[in-house]
């Protein structure tokens, strides 16, 4: 059964050595891994990074598009860029053609956020809610640069407020997550602690165990050697083996 099964070593004299219970060798090794929290953070964090790679190659395509070149000079081509001292200051409100380029660079851009936000809702559901702020404050101004109701300065200038706040918040998020899966870490390793104090304990039983074991044969085995001594002519036959081993068990038990 599972539960006897052992690896028993042996010194270079050929003694037998303390045994060790296999079933007790996965509680072990778990040790020695990673927790399930620490293996799910390093694959939040590797799906985030491969999605905003993913997506900050969306939007450089976007910006590479020819019809947005109409924009460039009065907006960033990025959703995350800080615009130019120029862009901040220009007084100009968006001509009608910059207002049909603004729709549909909008739609474009919904179409790498949208791919994002699938991305990243398993893996990252605290980017969420920042994500969808930004987006917001961000439409509030496309919206008025589309209806010819905010220049290209007072809308650059909300954006750039807006992009520190959204960093922040997106910072704040991840740290608020990191601590919370840090505490479940924590946790993790102290049940894991427990775990392995137990297994010590029962490790120390089964060497004790052991140890008395060691102790009774040596103890037959002397007293075998001394009724050879006493019974020489019974020494070398086998059946005299066996009386002598019965007698001495029977005389001195063990």
């Amino acid at each position: 059964m599972l539960g006897n099964l052992s690896l028993r070593a042996f010194s270079s004299t050929g003694t037998l050595m303390r045994p060790f219970p296999l079933f007790l060798l996965p509680l072990v090794l778990a040790g020695c891994g990673p927790t399930a929290t620490q293996m799910r953070m390093a694959e939040s964090n590797h799906q985030v990074a491969e999605a905003t790679s993913g997506y900050q190659s969306c939007l450089n395509q976007i910006a590479a598009n020819p019809n947005y070149a109409i924009l460039t000079p009065h907006t960033p081509a990025g959703v995350f860029q800080h615009p130019t001292t120029a862009q901040l200051t220009d007084p100009n409100i968006p001509s009608a053609a910059e207002r049909a380029a603004i729709v549909s660079w909008q739609n474009d851009v919904e179409h790498c956020r949208a791919t994002l936000f699938d991305q990243i809702k398993d893996a990252a559901p605290y980017m969420i809610a920042p994500l969808d702020n930004a987006e917001i404050a961000r439409t509030a101004v496309y919206q008025r640069w589309v209806q010819g109701t905010m220049s290209w300065g007072d809308g650059n200038e909300q954006l750039e407020a807006g992009l520190r706040v959204d960093l922040q918040a997106m910072l704040d998020a991840k740290q608020s997550w990191t601590a919370a899966e840090n505490q479940r870490i924590e946790s993790e390793l102290a049940d894991r602690r427990r775990a392995l104090t137990e297994v010590v304990a029962v490790l120390a039983t089964v060497a004790d165990g052991a140890e008395k074991e060691l102790a009774r044969k040596q103890r037959r085995h002397e007293r075998y050697e001394a009724y050879k001594e006493e019974h020489p002519e019974r020494s070398h036959s086998h059946p005299g083996e066996r009386h002598a081993a019965d007698h001495c068990s029977k005389a001195h038990p063990c």
